[in-house]
């Protein structure tokens, strides 16, 4: 906005040695790829955070973490920081079809899209140990509902927003049946 009211005070001048159409390209082009690199910057970040997470607990005591992606590169990264941080003997890289079936945890992190969360929502619960929680990020807010519709009668849930993005917290019930608020 600021770049467009920029250009509306240049002079006349200006204007007759650059072309309009031109300039206002130059300017939509430039903020759509800041707008672009911001969004998905979010998302990367919070990855790196959950990784980062990942390995405090293992720092701090925690028998075992699984990172759980389908992109082999991130894989690879992600056994090559735990490798970094000494944990790589706790720390399992995993594609999710080689998860083991009866695996649950007392915490799962997801950060993947408002769509893949919530065609996951039964796997996702059912990793979830009774008593244990789900995080849910890389949301944006409007979707907040749509997403907990389709995990409200598993966990009960608290709302994190920040700058239009939502980090959804869920403790299970035992049996995991009715929601209750955390």
């Amino acid at each position: 906005e600021r770049l467009f009211d920029r250009l509306q005070r240049l002079p006349v001048p200006f204007f007759d040695r650059q072309a309009v159409g031109r300039l206002v390209t130059r300017v939509t082009s430039d903020v759509e790829v800041l707008n672009d690199l911001f969004s998905s910057g979010v998302v990367a970040v919070l990855s790196d955070v959950f990784m980062l997470l990942a390995i405090a607990a293992l720092k701090l005591g925690a028998r075992a973490a699984f990172g759980i992606d389908n992109d082999p590169r991130a894989l690879g990264a992600s056994r090559a920081n735990a490798a970094r941080n000494g944990v790589a003997d706790r720390y399992q890289a995993l594609d999710p079809r080689a998860l083991p079936a009866t695996l649950a945890a007392e915490l799962v992190l997801a950060n993947i899209l408002a769509q893949t969360l919530i065609a996951l929502a039964p796997e996702l619960t059912r990793r979830v140990s009774d008593g244990g929680q789900l995080l849910l990020a890389g949301i944006l807010e409007h979707q907040v509902e749509e997403i907990r519709r389709h995990y409200t009668h598993f966990c009960s849930w608290t709302v994190e927003t920040h700058t239009g993005w939502a980090l959804l917290i869920g403790r299970k019930r035992a049996g995991g049946t009715e929601a209750r608020h955390v």
